[in-house]
């Protein structure tokens, strides 16, 4: 059922003189590597990935179309965690569109039915899309029979999601198919995937090239999984089961050459990601995770011995990481308040100008929030602004509101902080993991360092959340005389020197 599978492919032809209005010819075809070989694979279940940029959704989007000429009653869902993530530009409905449009109308008679996120074809051959948001939406496919079966993103689904769904991986009334399932993902060390597939991965995180496409077989016994080199070697212990072949196929960046010659940045952007990031999706590590000393790394500390000169600092903020409103960690009695002086220069440069940490009474705070605004403005003028974590609730918004009243005649900024802290300071981190990222030599530094290098483990992480909050104010800000600046004279990068 795999043959002619270099006909599937989306590829443009060389340009050619045309004397006619006649379109450009296309014809589908599958990249030579891992792609093609996650296409002819055998196996009953196949995992395909490791990196971003390996052709993983667009394989994903091929397979289904190997099976629309021969068989009758065929049906494909191609699953997704979130069925927004599926509806998103870019997102598997608009690619599929890319792709079975393409398709011959004589042979294969595309229609798309965009409410159901449905495509229907000839013989009544069917390739659907579908969330499985919540753990319970897995019952809406009670007594379903699905032939083929494709997950997109395998680490962001359940186990028991995966599981309960390889019971509906039936042929039902399509004839000629083995029932199958594959399934494309990341790196992930806290996923089950991780498990699952640890027979193919070294003792530091990678895949091992020698086992990857190596068929094994297994079975279930309750949550566990047996597991043998042959489908003999199970039976000869468990003679009445039912062994399913399984393999990963690992895929990278390096693979996908039609993306690296269409968009050769996207290899730089890979690059540039934060330091877990870049391990999971450019090295395709499935251990590695965030521990101390893994984002905030002691090599990327640049001190300085002076300030920017005047004129190249663009837009100056202080953030202040309240105390009041925090939930201490565990262990710790009480967090400390956090006030961050951050600046950005016209470079994109970011550097750490001072630091005031401690523990205070409101009324206390209030007035060291009021003195050092003066102090602060009084050096920087109209490019400094003072910017406050707001928490929410009623509460939240009463001190604020005080606040803000204390601090008038400032420029202040209110913000709400989202999402765990290790994807707020991420950010600030891979700035400060490519060297983009200033301190000014002081007494506080070492009480800063220290905090930086042991998140996110540590005890404290307030001048974290004072660092990346400011940091993400800053990038807000947009440079209103950027024009002067392309158009005027050529200014020093000052943070070369140091």
């Amino acid at each position: 059922m795999f043959e002619n599978l270099d006909k599937l492919f989306l590829k443009k032809e060389p340009e050619k003189p045309r004397v006619t209005n006649e379109p450009k010819k296309i014809e589908l075809k599958a990249q030579v590597g891992p792609q093609a070989e996650f296409l002819k694979c055998s196996a009953d279940i196949c995992f395909y990935g490791g990196g971003a940029g390996g052709g993983k959704t667009f394989a994903l989007l091929l397979l289904p179309l190997i099976h629309l000429v021969k068989l009758v009653n065929f049906t494909c869902v191609i699953f997704r965690r979130e069925i927004e993530q599926i509806k998103n530009g870019g997102g598997l409905w608009e690619e599929s569109q890319k792709i079975y449009n393409l398709l011959s109308k004589e042979k294969f008679a595309p229609e798309q039915v965009e409410s159901r996120l449905t495509w229907k074809f000839l013989n009544k051959n069917k390739i659907k899309f579908a969330g499985l948001k919540e753990e319970k939406s897995k019952y809406k496919y009670q007594g379903a029979q699905i032939p083929l079966i494709l997950f997109d993103e395998l680490t962001h689904f359940t186990k028991s999601q995966f599981f309960y769904l390889l019971s509906r991986n039936r042929a039902g009334g399509c004839e000629g198919i083995n029932p199958y399932i594959r399934a494309t993902c990341n790196p992930d060390c806290d996923s089950w995937v991780k498990d699952f597939i640890d027979w193919w991965i070294d003792e530091e995180g990678y895949i091992i090239p020698e086992r990857c496409g190596v068929i094994r077989y297994f079975i279930t016994d309750g949550d566990n999984l047996i597991w043998g080199d042959t489908k003999e070697e199970i039976l000869l212990n468990h003679p009445e089961s039912e062994p399913l072949s399984f393999t990963f196929i690992e895929a990278s960046v390096y693979d996908n050459k039609i993306l690296l010659d269409n968009d050769p940045s996207y290899l730089a952007k890979l690059k540039n990601l934060s330091h877990i990031d870049k391990m999971q999706l450019l090295y395709r590590n499935w251990k590695v995770r965030a521990t101390k000393g893994t984002i905030f790394l002691a090599e990327n500390f640049n001190y300085i011995d002076f300030e920017p000169l005047e004129g190249i600092l663009t837009s100056v903020c202080r953030y202040w990481d309240r105390a009041g409103g925090k939930k201490p960690k565990k262990n710790v009695k009480s967090d400390y308040t956090s006030g961050t002086l951050i600046g950005k220069d016209r470079f994109g440069k970011t550097y750490i100008l001072d630091q005031i940490r401690g523990k205070y009474k409101s009324k206390d705070l209030t007035a060291l929030i009021q003195s050092t605004a003066k102090k602060d403005f009084d050096k920087y003028g109209y490019k400094y602004f003072v910017g406050l974590s707001q928490d929410p609730g009623s509460a939240g918004i009463h001190e604020i509101d005080a606040l803000i009243t204390a601090l008038y005649g400032f420029s202040v900024k209110t913000y709400r902080e989202t999402g765990d802290k290790i994807t707020r300071a991420n950010p600030f981190a891979i700035q400060f993991q490519n060297d983009n990222v200033f301190i000014l030599k002081a007494d506080w530094n070492k009480v800063y360092k220290e905090e930086l290098e042991a998140f996110p483990e540590g005890a404290y992480d307030d001048q974290i959340d004072s660092s990346a909050m400011g940091f993400n104010a800053l990038s807000e800000i947009v440079i209103s005389n950027i024009k002067d600046f392309i158009e005027g004279e050529q200014i020093e990068d000052y943070s070369k020197r140091y």
